[in-house]
């Protein structure tokens, strides 16, 4: 089982709004869920910020990533995601896409990690 700050699975229709993550090893967990959407979030210190996992229809903006060691926002086997004005601060990997589709990342801030990777 994946532990997680906040863990979704199955859920349709979900904002996730002013959460503060710091530390954990997941901020926030997202499995075979759509119309999921994270805004104003915080995640400090933790292994990984957002694992998004088999779902669809997801926003992720004006999020602040800092010294999140592995992947900000990880998207793997998913579709349909906007990354949009998220700030990654000393960052392992700002935002990693791994078989997944049609993910839009723009008017974002990097510093000091690598901005995007995709397999």
């Amino acid at each position: 089982m994946i532990t997680a700050g906040i863990r979704l699975e199955n859920v349709s229709n979900a904002v996730i709004e002013n959460f503060t993550s710091q530390s954990n090893k997941i901020g926030i967990y997202v499995a075979n869920s759509s119309n999921i959407s994270v805004k104003d979030c915080e995640f400090l210190n933790g292994y990984m910020g957002i694992y998004l996992y088999n779902s669809t229809h997801t926003k992720f903006y004006f999020d602040n990533f800092s010294s999140v060691n592995r992947n900000s926002i990880y998207i793997y086997s998913s579709k349909d995601a906007v990354v949009e004005h998220n700030k990654f601060s000393n960052v392992g990997v700002g935002v990693f896409g791994k078989y997944s589709k049609e993910i839009k990342i723009e008017k974002n801030y990097f510093d000091k990690g690598e901005a995007f990777s995709a397999v």
